[in-house]
Parts: structure tokens; sequence; C-alpha cells
């Protein structure tokens, strides 16, 4: 899908996180940060190269996905908020709770404007649905 869009060209990049609480989280100390973030980018560069064990399965795997399977996996969450009211409610009961959601609002498609009306709606129609009160 990335191929599709980028056509063929992915600039992308890379932070060490630096935060005690980033850490917290996984049971690690911040003194580790440096050595998670290299064992971190040199699984990167295993999983870009060509000697990557079952990287062409990869490959093939990701060229077949589509929009439609990605909403139909639940990897992408697009329409009115009662869709996305019901898609995140299949999701939490296909595996349980989660903490975050990674959402994104494509500018680049949208006006700005358009896209803020987007995240208003969602806020107010879909968030309170899946907050702890």
């Amino acid at each position: 899908m990335l191929d599709s869009i980028a056509g063929g060209l992915l600039e992308c990049g890379f932070a060490r996180a630096f935060r005690p609480l980033e850490f917290d989280r996984f049971g690690i100390h911040l003194n580790e940060s440096k050595s998670c973030f290299s064992k971190g980018i040199e699984q990167v560069r295993r999983l870009l190269s060509d000697n990557y064990p079952g990287y062409d399965k990869i490959i093939e795997m990701l060229s077949k996905e589509t929009f439609e399977s990605q909403v139909e996996k639940y990897a992408a969450w697009v329409g009115t908020p009662e869709r996305l009211n019901d898609a995140i409610a299949e999701y939490l009961a296909l595996i349980g709770l989660f903490e975050v959601a990674s959402l994104q609002i494509n500018f680049n498609t949208i006006p700005v404007e358009e896209a803020e009306r987007s995240m208003r709606l969602f806020a107010e129609k879909v968030i309170p649905n899946f907050t702890k009160q």
C-alpha cells in the first residue's frame, strides 16, 4: 500500500524516546534508551533488506492490501460517527481494551477546515463512547 501511495519512495525518520514514562511502561530503564534505539533501527534495516528471511512473502502479502481490506481488518477506521462507533466496538470485542489508537486525518486530500470538522465530529460523537467515566 505504501508503495502505491508514495510512488516507490519512502522517507522515514526515527527518534529516540527520552521521557522516563515512555520506558517505565515497558519496564526498561531510561539508561537503556540508546541501546534500544540501536536495536530497533537494526531490526528496521533487516526488515527492509532483501536478505531478511521471508521478506518476499511479506512484500507479496502487502502488495495485495487495498483500502477495503485495511478497513475490513480494522487497520483503518473510516466513515460516519455511527460506522466508527460500530467498528471500534467490533474491534474491542476482538482484541479487548487498548490504550492508544494512532489517528490520522489526511490533510493532503481535503481542505484543512474539513479535516478540523472531521476531528471535532470524532471528538464529540465517537470518543465519548469509549472513554472511562
